[in-house]
């Protein structure tokens, strides 16, 4: 995303796969474009996409504060329908509340987010939502082995099969870092199903 709109707009680039796979090919990437189907003329951005391609979930505040919106992806035309499609995001009332959630990543059937809900440990703190029987659970905070008085953001989650815990990388702005908002790293249980 970026915001040379005023807001910020999802953007994408994208190349031809058979493209790379010979001698004389050009290995171009093209882009960026816009995602209009995505974006408003609020702030739009964060977008994930679920491990079977039908949905794409990303953070807005396009209603009151910054929500988590979900909508079916045409992946047939990704490309095209990423331009032109018509169907129009919605919010998902499960992972939204009252408070900013933010920062939405999905592997499997595991999504963590951040948001500064006030059942948090203060500033934005870590969740995470199971997928199951066709939907998204009630939000769970990470607890204070992750969360701090501070502001945990923008997580990412790994599945490592051989490995007893998955990893999450976010970034906080707590003491002891470098300064602004630091990368750290914890082991997660295992909750991603593949």
């Amino acid at each position: 995303a970026n915001n040379k709109s005023g807001n910020f707009d999802i953007q994408f680039a994208y190349t031809d796969v058979g493209d790379w796979g010979h001698w004389d090919s050009k290995r171009q990437i093209l882009g960026p474009f816009k995602a209009n189907v995505l974006n408003s003329g609020h702030d739009d951005y964060y977008p994930t996409i679920t491990e079977d391609l039908s949905k794409i979930y990303f953070s807005s505040n396009r209603g009151q504060g910054y929500d988590i919106y979900e909508i079916d992806v045409d992946f047939e035309n990704f490309v095209s329908w990423l331009q032109n499609g018509k169907n129009k995001p919605v919010k998902n009332e499960i992972l939204s509340g009252s408070n900013d959630d933010k920062c939405p990543y999905i592997n499997g059937n595991l999504m963590v987010f951040a948001s500064n809900n006030k059942l948090g440990f203060g500033g934005y703190d870590l969740w995470y939502s199971i997928f199951n029987n066709g939907k998204w659970g009630t939000p769970v905070n990470f607890g204070p082995g992750v969360n701090t008085e501070y502001d945990e953001y923008r997580p990412a989650i790994e599945y490592f099969p051989e490995s007893n815990n998955d990893l999450m990388i976010f970034s906080s702005n707590r003491p002891g870092g470098k300064g602004g908002f630091d990368l750290y790293y914890t082991g997660i249980s295992k909750m991603i199903k593949k």
